[in-house]
């Protein structure tokens, strides 16, 4: 399965990229930035982690994009943030984020998170992803 990772440190990309290979993704691909994930979004990606603070473009603009595409609108979303008030979650959510983890982190939480968010890919085999894909 590909799966995206999109964060601005280099130190959590490489956590995130490390936790979603022993989840199962064998294609993980990771950016500091949203243009770069959005040039990697072809609707063969299973699940997309993005930061909510990136440099450039905010992290909901990103999932608001990502949700638009018709070749990625369907792909399972988990955005990691320091904001941790409740109308801060509501905006993620209304954007179109499925998981929603508070950085700091524990490996457990990430963990955990990422098994909730990759639960309907792996119900589907990601099927769903890839006939987006070649539809578009």
């Amino acid at each position: 399965m590909k799966c995206l990772v999109v964060h601005g440190s280099a130190t959590l990309r490489r956590a995130l990229q490390n936790a979603l290979r022993r989840a199962g993704c064998d294609d993980v691909i990771a950016t500091p930035d949203a243009a770069q994930a959005l040039e990697s979004c072809d609707g063969s990606a299973g699940a997309l982690i993005v930061a909510r603070e990136l440099p450039g473009t905010d992290g909901l603009e990103l999932v608001r994009r990502v949700r638009a595409g018709a070749a990625c609108g369907g792909t399972r979303i988990l955005m990691v943030s320091t904001r941790h008030r409740p109308e801060d979650v509501r905006a993620a959510v209304q954007a179109g984020v499925d998981v929603y983890l508070l950085e700091p982190f524990s490996a457990r939480a990430l963990e955990e998170k990422i098994t909730e968010l990759l639960a309907p890919v792996r119900e589907t085999g990601g099927d769903e992803n890839e006939e987006r894909a070649q539809a578009a």
